[in-house]
């Protein structure tokens, strides 16, 4: 009888311990789901900044190419270049400011793959975390 009561004692501290697990793990699951929409949202984001700046690279691309057409152009038409000299003037502003927000874009991307780098290391921390209080019980 006394070895039961012992035996139902050591039940009850096991029930004890499964129940810290428990909250244990589920306080890990939080954490795992927290840091995955993390990673979709810093993938979405980094693929948006990904893009823009490839829209932004082809609108320069185009924005240079008419720039150099309307060079030629200016060149056989000087005596008109007064009134070009002012478009020129404002697409090369424009083109600067592509560049700029272009850069600006690219930051942004860097920024978003290191986030995306931090929390996929947070994430293998966690792993790893998970897995030796796995393999710890």
């Amino acid at each position: 009888m006394t070895k039961n009561l012992k035996l139902g004692a050591l039940d009850a501290n096991d029930g004890a311990y499964i129940g810290k697990i428990l909250k244990s793990v589920h306080m890990v699951y939080d954490v795992m789901k927290t840091l995955l929409k993390r990673v979709i949202m810093a993938e979405s984001e980094a693929a948006t900044e990904k893009e823009k700046v490839n829209l932004g690279l082809e609108e320069i691309e185009r924005k240079k190419l008419q720039i150099e057409n309307m060079s030629a152009k200016v060149v056989e038409m000087e005596n008109f270049a007064l009134g070009t000299n002012g478009i020129l003037n404002e697409m090369r502003h424009k083109v600067e400011e592509m560049v700029e927000e272009t850069t600006r874009q690219r930051q942004g991307a860097t920024e978003n793959e290191q986030e995306l780098c931090r929390v996929k290391q947070d994430f293998e921390s966690l792993r790893s975390y998970v897995s030796s209080l796995v393999s710890n019980r």
